[in-house]
């Protein structure tokens, strides 16, 4: 809401002073007229009227002038008393949130080092390779949103910072202390300019190409599983069918006479 307003006000003043330019042309035009119609000793009826011209010229500048002057200080007020307060309120929310942010992760690392332990049984599978696949996906989201957002919030306060720094007047310049909102605005950014995130989206980076690398090896392992699920298959059909000759090798004719027989007949299979 703050920000409409000062665009409405902003531009209300360069329509004031886009009308002041035009009237200041006007103006020296004028002029030009009347001191060539007084060098040349023109009739005094035309001196009158471009004197007369002239000074319409010059009362509208003068209105436009103080409408500026009137709209410059209002839009001050509204930067030194709102946006002031709205500042002040972003830069303590941030601050609350990162102070949060920090002590979850101070209780996750200090989770993490007091485990002797950490074993995952991983599952076998599609299933497995799609969750790991997942975990990658969400990591990737994760660095273009962190570093989305750092980018987002020095944009931010850069552009508030060069818009302080196009409305500053003298006398904010010749005060022994400048707006608030200036020396905090200038501050803010020094911070934020200040912060590396390239060590912190670099080790996000290093846990995705983790779960990436994970996630190739549970492929490998998926197609070794069903080369290995493949071969034995195979085998068993072999063996099968081996057992199969093997048994029909074995079998003796029906006949109660011939070799075979004479060959039940013999000691050696009646024992």
């Amino acid at each position: 809401m703050t920000l409409e307003k000062l665009y409405m006000w902003e531009a209300k003043l360069f329509a004031e002073v886009t009308v002041e330019e035009k009237l200041r042309v006007l103006y020296e035009r004028g002029y030009k007229v009347l001191k060539k119609l007084d060098q040349t000793g023109a009739e005094p009826s035309k001196i009158y009227e471009a004197e007369a011209v002239v000074k319409l010229h010059l009362s509208k500048i003068n209105v436009a002038v103080r409408a500026v002057e009137t709209i410059s200080m209002r839009i001050h007020k509204i930067r030194d008393e709102e946006l002031w307060f709205q500042v002040i309120e972003i830069i303590n929310g941030f601050k609350e949130m990162w102070r949060f942010l920090a002590k979850c992760h101070h209780k996750q690392f200090r989770a993490i080092t007091r485990s002797k332990s950490c074993v995952h049984i991983v599952e076998k599978g599609s299933s497995s390779r799609k969750a790991t696949q997942k975990v990658e996906e969400q990591i990737r989201r994760y660095r273009e949103s962190l570093r989305g957002y750092i980018d987002a919030h020095r944009g931010f306060v850069k552009l508030l910072n060069e818009w302080l720094n196009r409305n500053i007047t003298e006398d904010d310049e010749t005060e022994i202390e400048a707006p608030e909102i200036f020396r905090v605005c200038s501050e803010w950014l020094r911070e934020i300019e200040s912060v590396e995130e390239v060590k912190v989206l670099s080790a996000v980076e290093e846990m995705r190409l983790i779960f990436q690398g994970l996630g190739f090896k549970q492929i490998e392992e998926e197609k070794q599983r069903m080369r290995t699920e493949r071969l034995c298959k195979e085998l068993e059909k072999k063996t099968n069918g081996a057992e199969e000759i093997l048994g029909t090798a074995f079998v003796f004719p029906a006949s109660d006479s011939g070799p075979a027989k004479k060959m039940m007949m013999e000691p050696e299979f009646r024992k």
